[in-house]
């Protein structure tokens, strides 16, 4: 799993959240590092913020094909900047997902089982929970 976020807190946030469910995570600072980092790793997902420097995560999404060749991670895109347009585009260049900040831990959770389910031809639900205060000190 790989998560991309340019907010080093964030990334941290979602780190603790998907190793607490029991994945590996790698972590990308922006859309350059990301595409390096699925080049090397090759994650089955990657949780992907659209607005990074760089390379943003619609330049980001734009890129995989060609720079990965047959092999592409299931994304889930994660933006505090949502809108109807973006999620459409985000989806047409591939996204499986489409999540607003502030997020719901488990909605984030949620999202990685459908993922990998759709790869795996199950189905699963959706979950509900606390929205995180990404500006809060994370507890251990």
């Amino acid at each position: 799993m790989l998560v991309a976020d340019d907010e080093p807190r964030i990334r941290l946030a979602l780190r603790a959240c998907l190793e607490s469910a029991g994945y590996e995570v790698d972590e990308a600072a922006d859309g350059l590092e990301a595409l390096e980092v699925i080049l090397r790793r090759a994650p089955d997902v990657m949780v992907l913020d659209l607005a990074m420097p760089n390379l943003d995560g619609m330049r980001a999404l734009q890129e995989l094909e060609p720079v990965h060749g047959l092999f592409k991670p299931r994304v889930i895109v994660l933006t505090a900047w949502g809108s109807m347009p973006a999620a459409l585009r985000a989806i047409g260049l591939g996204a499986s997902e489409f999540l607003e900040k502030p997020l719901v831990p488990d909605a984030l959770v949620g999202a990685v089982e459908r993922v990998l389910a759709e790869e795996a031809g199950e189905c699963d639900s959706e979950q509900e929970g606390v929205p995180v205060d990404w500006d809060e000190p994370l507890r251990q």
